[in-house]
């Protein structure tokens, strides 16, 4: 190691996401987007992903953003399994899992891994990405990998990824709760910022319990600066608070 210079990090406000098209069979299945919620090694995908730099997500809302609230599903193969079970899952299918990039592929790799050990079996179909943008937005998906980055407010990623507007863009699980239409358009108006967390946390419940995604990880923001310098404060944006800045 070099002791002249010193790494900072800390998780970002990015999260990375396994989408599920409630448009499309399988996953037109309550039961069995929630045994997917279940069945995916989340610290296996942030190893292949990040080599581990970074946290395992909980919920729809990355702990770095306002709002954020842990979510109910843990890894757990054998819920998984008796929650496909109940209901009625085709295990003679072939699943079309979408993906994009060398890193999505990996996390596909492990995904496909963890389906394989319930009896699930998933081919990968890997896309160019100005491609896999336009596919997934068409509606054809199953189930997608992708992520979404946003600045500290969870209006600016709720929405877009969420609510029925965005649908053929953005909400590309085709996401529809008409309960998290009305909390959206709550939580971008109220003023008092204890009642507007009780809104994103009410609506993390509905989104987690409605198992859309399967939320995977949030990166870490890395930076490297000279070990001499003090005050160093990296924001989960990135962002450097340089007023705090001295040697």
């Amino acid at each position: 190691a070099n002791k002249n210079f010193k790494v900072y990090q800390k998780p970002s406000t990015d999260i990375q996401y396994l989408g599920m098209n409630g448009d499309k069979a399988p996953f037109d299945n309550l039961k069995v987007r929630q045994a997917f919620n279940y069945a995916i090694d989340k610290d296996a995908v942030l190893t292949v992903a990040l080599n581990g730099y970074g946290e395992v997500a909980s919920s729809i809302i990355p702990s770095t953003i306002f709002g954020h609230k842990d979510g109910p599903y843990t890894y757990d193969p054998k819920k998984a399994k008796a929650l496909l079970k109940e209901a009625n899952f085709n295990f003679n299918q072939t699943l079309k899992l979408w993906a994009s990039g060398d890193t999505r592929k990996k996390i596909a790799e492990v995904v496909q891994a963890n389906l394989q050990d319930l009896g699930i079996k998933a081919d990968i179909e890997m896309f160019e990405w100005g491609a896999y943008l336009q596919a997934t937005n068409s509606g054809n998906q199953q189930f997608f990998l992708l992520g979404w980055s946003s600045n500290p407010d969870p209006d600016s990623m709720l929405t877009p990824l969420f609510s029925k507007g965005s649908i053929g863009a953005q909400n590309r699980t085709r996401y529809v709760n008409e309960k998290v239409e009305k909390l959206l358009a709550d939580g971008r108006v109220e003023m008092d910022q204890a009642k507007r967390q009780k809104i994103y946390n009410d609506l993390s419940d509905i989104v987690m319990a409605d198992a859309t995604w399967v939320p995977l990880y949030t990166g870490n923001n890395i930076v490297g600066a000279n070990a001499k310098l003090q005050g160093v404060e990296l924001s989960p944006q990135g962002l450097w608070n340089i007023e705090k800045l001295h040697y």
